[in-house]
């Protein structure tokens, strides 16, 4: 508004400039028009007279009756200047062309003011002596001036005077060559005058108009600048309220977005945390079931075992599912996108939910139509956790019967296929009511199902989004005691086959000589991570805390070193830093392989770890083979 109040009289200053300058040039022009049409009519006037002083040139003259007005021209010396008409009783004078032109001056100045004046510089006459101004013009003609007009006062009263020079022409050298003139010389000039003051009237006139005019407009161009001011006024102080409510809704958008940031980094610690501690027990009941497995057992603790580690896998799922539904929440779960043979992820899936099937006595049959592409771009552990939520349920669900699952391609996009996974059982189904609850968080169709069949409600819900994810869609048709049909679809790029390496039995460390630290200080952890080791025989130092790390790294060259996150005294993001650092000093060409081995799983844990320098990560609870695939890789 202040740049608006600066920018006024700046605004004003030029409508007056602008004023001024039309209202001048208008003036002006009104003059110079009046003056113009002054010049024109005594240019006609002046025309008139030429044309009668050639028309009587061209006679010799002409006889008129002498009376008062016209009377023998005494400085006209020719022979027969008079003439005496008895019969008639007529006295006839010869009227040469100078003295016509002051008879019609005479009568024009009767009629209607107009004046004429034959001169020169040297009149015989002395009547048509020149007089100042006539002098000047005369002089000017000589010197090439065409005609000259002026407004001047005469006798009390304002003329406009024009006068033009008196070339010899043809008809004239017939009384002017004795003179000595020839054809084309000057011999004076003429003289008309005529009354300005209807054209002095005129132009006042058109002049009090123009002043109205430009008043009348330069009024409205102040009154429009001032509604103009008043409405910007008024549409900045609008657009000022708007802002203050654009920013007092910020600010309300910026606290609730705030407190919302609060709140899912209390959420996201939580559930770090929760994740850590029940991740913690499960790692050593995982751990030690999986290495247990490989020892000598009877049937009975071999079932026992098995009880066990369902029993720990399914713990795992659970939290697994509510940190996947906290990452979609969030907005922060994101799919791989590498080669992987579809067929073969499928096949692995049917062949883990058999068993589960067969336990319940229910037929899984699996249908992989012949035109469904090998090798496609995908995330395998996404697509087995949405075939494995849907075809769990599907079992969870079916008392007798069967489940089958059917692979087949839809549609073919340039290089991409449009795959649809459906899974069909004859289970409990799904009343009509009940159908709207599905995909819903925490929701399943009757709480009677939850106490019976069990599950956290998040399986659907997860897999739907993770459908989405890979551009498909999932849904459903269900008759409540006619069984349900589940299906998903996803769109994935073909890929070419990966060629395939010959390696070595995954237990087969023989061929690496490796001095291995752990880092670990829960008792339980220490002892499921030194089992692992020495399960493939090798040999590991073991410290505390990240202090003890670092102090045992100096001492000591080290290949490779596990490092838990959460310790006391020196965690495991500081003790990383500090060895990186003491590389760095000691100028080392070889790094030292650094694995984050910690129970939060969260998205982002991994970035953070591989961004302070560590080189992979392992996430607890780990199974033989994860910790195998891991020393492998970086070996």
């Amino acid at each position: 508004m202040k740049l608006v109040n600066r920018f006024i009289p700046f605004v004003i200053l030029l409508w007056i400039i602008l004023i001024s300058i039309s209202l001048l040039f208008n003036l002006k022009s009104i003059s110079k028009s009046v003056f113009l049409n002054a010049k024109t009519q005594t240019s006609a006037f002046f025309d008139e007279i030429e044309i009668m002083r050639a028309w009587n040139a061209k006679h010799g003259g002409v006889y008129v009756k002498v009376s008062d007005d016209v009377f023998p021209n005494q400085y006209l010396d020719v022979p027969n200047r008079d003439l005496r008409i008895d019969s008639l009783n007529l006295d006839l004078t010869l009227v040469n062309p100078a003295y016509m032109t002051r008879l019609v001056a005479n009568i024009a100045k009767a009629q209607n003011k107009t004046q004429f004046h034959i001169t020169s510089l040297n009149p015989i006459r002395p009547q048509n002596k020149a007089d100042n101004w006539e002098t000047i013009m005369l002089n000017s003609f000589e010197q090439g001036v065409k005609d000259t007009m002026e407004l001047q006062k005469m006798n009390g009263e304002m003329v406009y005077r024009y006068m033009r020079p008196l070339v010899v022409k043809k008809a004239c050298l017939k009384c002017h060559s004795i003179q000595g003139y020839e054809l084309g010389d000057i011999r004076g000039g003429i003289q008309v005058s005529i009354p300005a003051a209807g054209y002095i009237e005129s132009e006042n006139n058109l002049k009090t108009n123009v002043w109205i005019i430009h008043i009348v407009i330069f009024i409205l161009g102040l009154i429009g600048l001032i509604v103009y001011k008043k409405l910007v006024d008024r549409y900045i102080n609008n657009l000022m309220i708007a802002n203050q409510e654009v920013e007092k809704q910020k600010l309300i958008a910026q606290k609730a977005f705030d407190k919302a940031e609060l709140s899912s980094h209390y959420k996201s610690l939580f559930l770090a945390n929760m994740s850590h501690e029940i991740r913690t027990p499960l790692n050593g009941i995982i751990g030690f079931t999986s290495i247990l497995k490989q020892g000598k057992l009877t049937e009975e603790q071999k079932d026992q075992l098995e009880v066990i580690s369902v029993s720990g896998e399914n713990l795992l799922s659970l939290i697994n599912d509510i940190i996947d539904y906290s990452k979609i929440e969030a907005n922060q779960l994101t799919l791989e996108n590498i080669t992987i043979d579809l067929k073969q992820a499928i096949n692995e899936t049917e062949k883990i939910l058999k068993i589960k099937a067969l336990d319940k006595g229910i037929d899984l049959s699996l249908n992989i139509h012949p035109e469904t592409p090998k090798w496609v771009f995908g995330d395998q552990t996404r697509i087995k956790q949405i075939l494995i939520n849907l075809t769990n349920n599907a079992i969870k669900f079916t008392e007798k019967g069967f489940v089958n699952i059917n692979v087949y391609p839809v549609q073919t996009i340039d290089n991409k296929v449009k795959i649809k996974f459906v899974i069909i059982d004859t289970g409990i189904g799904i009343s009509k009511e009940n159908h709207g609850k599905l995909f819903k968080v925490f929701s399943q169709a009757e709480a009677s199902t939850a106490r019976k069949f069990g599950g956290s409600g998040l399986g659907l819900t997860i897999s739907k989004q993770l459908a989405e994810l890979m551009g498909g869609e999932v849904g459903f048709t269900s008759e409540l005691n006619k069984g349900s049909t589940f299906w998903f679809t996803g769109l994935f790029e073909l890929s070419t086959p990966l060629i395939k390496v010959a390696q070595r039995s995954k237990t087969d460390f023989s061929d690496l000589d490796l001095n291995i630290l752990l880092v670990e200080d829960n008792l339980i952890n220490q002892k499921v991570a030194m089992a692992h080791f020495a399960s493939i025989t090798l040999d590991v130092d073991l410290a505390k805390n990240g202090q003890e790390a670092v102090e045992m790294f100096k001492e000591n060259n080290y290949d490779m070193i596990f490092m838990d996150i959460q310790m006391p005294i020196l965690d495991g993001y500081e003790a990383t830093k500090q060895i990186r650092e003491i590389e760095k000093n000691m100028e080392k060409d070889e790094k030292v392989v650094i694995i984050a081995m910690t129970a939060n799983a969260l998205k982002g844990e991994k970035e953070r770890c591989i961004g302070l320098g560590m080189t992979d990560y392992l996430a607890k609870p780990f199974k033989s083979e994860n910790l195998y695939d891991v020393i492998r890789r970086n070996s």
